[in-house]
Formats: structure tokens, sequence, C-alpha cells
């Protein structure tokens, strides 16, 4: 299942405390003065985007969210939730 998640700001706001932390793309660490969260910079966007997906809440049966689909898998495979702040259709599925 893939869901899209506001991708705005992800690697900039700490997911520590939600400071917003001003940085080049060329800086790969986040760095957050105020509670002092050191991560790599992705890993602290992954941490953003999987907390935004969080409170979005869960998918009722009866009403589905237009940004729903089903990813393609390897049959009974279990499939893996891809949160992605790429654009619609650049969605990888990861490989097992």
């Amino acid at each position: 299942m893939v869901m899209k998640v506001a991708p705005q700001h992800t690697s900039q706001a700490c997911s520590g405390c939600g400071m917003l932390v001003l940085k080049d793309l060329s800086v790969r660490w986040h760095s957050c003065p105020t509670c002092g969260a050191e991560l790599d910079r992705d890993e602290n966007a992954a941490r953003n985007l999987l907390r935004r997906y969080e409170e979005q809440g869960p998918l009722l049966p009866n009403k589905k969210r237009k940004s729903t689909r089903r990813v393609a898998g390897a049959g009974s495979a279990p499939q893996h939730l891809v949160v992605s702040s790429e654009k619609p259709g650049r969605c990888r599925s990861p490989r097992l």
C-alpha cells in the first residue's frame, strides 16, 4: 500500500522536536540546536514522513482515500509500506 504524505520540509524539520533547521542540500547530517538530535538527514526525513503518515489515521473500510493504491507485489509475500516524497508514478517497490 502506498499513501501520499506531504513532503515539505521533511529533511529540515527536526524529527525530535519539530524545529525547522535550515540547511543546504549538500549538508547530509541533521543537527538540531534545540533538542540536540543528531542523525542522517535522510533518516530524519523518513521519521518525519512516517509521523505524517501515522497522523493521517487509519483507512476506514467504507471510505477510501484517493491517495491509496495497491503495489504489485510478489504473490503471497507480505507487502511493505513505501513512504515516498517522490512524485506519483516514480515510487519503486523495495527489492527483497
